[in-house]
């Protein structure tokens, strides 16, 4: 028998997530949620469990979840750099304060262009 879950908290607690990772799984990955047609909130969202789970199936039978574990990782390595990258640029950019505009905004030099330690 298949329940209905009337928000993203119950979606993502059906799945032992967090709410973020099953807004995600909705755009990247299809999530069947559905919203009220006279509803333009993005927020309003409602799922039967039974679809859920045949979705879950699905993605496991065609091996979009099935990503290996040395992928998984190596794409995490990738983000984090990529994170502390961003951050670095950011760092620069709020120490220059708009008085200058940095030589170059990769964390290698500073706003004055001389190399970082």
């Amino acid at each position: 028998m298949s329940s209905l879950l009337t928000s993203w908290k119950e979606i993502a607690r059906h799945f032992d997530k967090g709410v973020r990772t099953v807004q995600r799984w909705e755009q990247e990955l299809g999530l069947p949620v559905r919203r009220p047609n006279a509803s333009r909130s993005r927020s309003i969202v409602f799922a039967f469990t039974e679809e859920l789970d045949a979705w879950v199936k699905r993605l496991e039978h065609d091996g979009k979840a099935g990503e290996s574990e040395e992928a998984l990782s190596a794409q995490l390595q990738r983000l984090r750099a990529e994170n502390e990258s961003l951050r670095r640029e950011l760092a620069l950019l709020k120490s220059t304060d708009g008085r200058r505009s940095p030589v170059e905004v990769n964390g290698r030099h500073d706003h004055r262009g001389r190399r970082e330690p």
